[in-house]
């Protein structure tokens, strides 16, 4: 088919014309004659997409609708994608560029499970969760596994959660036998059942889940079934991949110690597509070492742009450019080599990261710094939830305290960072545990660093019974940076 500049189809023409005649009386009375075809694909173009992706317009309403009118008059149709968060790839007819649906699409509209504070619907196609498993594969599995998976363990968000549908996507696609762990069963009941199907300890087996969820869970097994799981986990082979949140080295290294596997993932996945994991070998879990580990950033389809704020202005850049910079990730309308479609359009994902290196691909090496709406002023420098987890980590695996978490407020003009923490076994100063914190906080910030030797800034710290610690009965994520100063 040629370029709708060069005119189309009369099959095409009949096609637009009578969807043209389904839309509202007060969208066709805005849109140009129904004769001239190629404003009619602009309108319906802009109309799908408008009524697939926005979040919190009435399929109905007029207004947005008459501006999306406006706007499709003009030719200006990137204006109004770079107000859509999400387009189903598979409605356009060939490429990025053509933005004329193609016909009817099977659809699932999820709702995400709102880890960004706000729920929005996702509509994807059977083929695209398939590209997006084989990927995955491809980019994360076959590099740890090379022989491939045989047996998933699920421990995320059932069916019918995105996640859920996409990790049993990936079994099915792995050729793997798939577990989901049961209501009253425990991870130690799931692994005697696995191990029926195991009896040679022969088999590559991926666990997937939350890590606070994983490690809260191994927290409350009795005694016996600790034991059992730390010996049926050396005979396994065992390899963890978690997301959902953030796993720093020592937040890594206390989970390797309560399920000692063979490797152990940190992975970022989004609904859209993108991925960003690194891979924690036990001779690093192992050892007490002071790591850093850069994530892989990684988009099937899209190429990425990093928009930082150079000199006060804000600013796209290749992701060659913003080498040795930080910036929000963007993933934007071009297609990487050999992509089958583009589903998103230069999509804000409001996550910071600092670039170190391009790989030859365009896949990113870089450090994940946090979410935008995450990251908390602290004196003259900036926390974010990372630096915290890890802090609380190392002090676990130090002072063996338990679980904690960290509150900001302002006192005397001034910030206050109070931790608080499981008594656990600990049973020193609780000063000792301040300088801890201190040096820990210094040194994954010269900023914090400044800030508290300067005093403008304080750390305390309180021990608690563990029943006053939020982690304990918190289900899924848990939230370790909590601020509660007065905007």
């Amino acid at each position: 088919m040629e370029k709708r500049d060069r005119g189309l189809d009369r099959e095409v023409i009949r096609e637009v014309e009578n969807a043209y005649k389904t839309l509202p009386d007060f969208l066709k009375t805005e849109v140009l004659p129904s004769s001239e075809p190629i404003s009619a694909y602009k309108m319906l173009s802009a109309y799908n997409m408008l009524k697939y992706a926005s979040a919190n317009v009435p399929l109905y309403s007029k207004k947005p609708y008459l501006e999306a009118v406006n706007k499709a008059k003009n030719g200006d149709l990137e204006e109004i994608l770079k107000s859509t968060p999400i387009i189903d790839g598979s409605i356009f007819l060939s490429h990025y560029d053509d933005l004329i649906p193609l016909n009817k699409t099977p659809i699932t509209v999820y709702f995400s499970s709102g880890s960004t504070g706000k729920p929005k619907p996702i509509p994807r196609t059977y083929d695209q969760d398939i590209d997006y498993a084989r990927g995955f594969i491809k980019s994360v599995i076959y590099p740890v596994m090379p022989n491939g998976m045989d047996i998933e363990i699920n421990k995320g968000p059932p069916l019918p959660a995105i996640s859920g549908r996409l990790m049993s996507v990936i079994s099915m696609e792995s050729k793997a036998i798939e577990f989901s762990q049961g209501p009253a069963q425990t991870i130690a009941d799931l692994l005697r059942v696995i191990e029926k199907f195991d009896s040679n300890h022969s088999k590559n087996i991926l666990m997937l889940g939350f890590p606070s969820a994983v490690i809260r869970e191994i927290y409350n097994l009795n005694e016996s079934d600790k034991n059992y799981l730390k010996d049926v986990v050396n005979k396994l082979n065992l390899y963890v991949l978690v997301g959902g949140e953030t796993l720093p080295y020592q937040r890594a290294k206390l989970l390797y110690n309560l399920l000692p596997s063979k490797t152990l993932i940190d992975f970022i996945g989004s609904s859209e597509g993108i991925v960003a994991y690194r891979v924690y070998t036990r001779e690093e879990l192992e050892n007490d070492l002071v790591i850093n580990k850069p994530f892989r950033f990684v988009s099937y389809n899209n190429l990425f742009m990093i928009k930082t704020g150079l000199n006060g202005a804000e600013k796209l850049l290749t992701p060659k450019e913003a080498v040795g910079l930080e910036g929000e990730l963007v993933i934007t309308t071009k297609a990487r080599e050999g992509a089958e479609y583009v589903p998103l359009i230069n999509y804000n994902t409001k996550d910071l990261i600092k670039v170190t290196d391009v790989a030859e691909n365009g896949d990113i090496m870089g450090y994940y710094i946090g979410r935008a709406d995450g990251i908390k002023r602290f004196g003259v420098g900036k926390l974010v939830e990372e630096m915290i987890v890890n802090t609380i980590s190392d002090l676990i695996n130090r002072y063996k305290v338990g679980e904690g978490y960290s509150v900001i407020t302002r006192e005397n003009g001034l910030d206050k960072a109070t931790f608080y923490l499981d008594r656990g076994q600990f049973s020193g100063d609780p000063e000792e545990l301040t300088k801890t914190i201190k040096s820990s906080l210094s040194s994954a910030q010269m900023e914090i660093a400044y800030s508290l030797e300067k005093e403008l800034a304080t750390i305390h710290v309180e021990l608690l019974n563990k029943d006053s610690i939020p982690f304990y009965k918190d289900r899924g994520k848990s939230k370790w940076l909590i601020d509660k100063r007065e905007v």
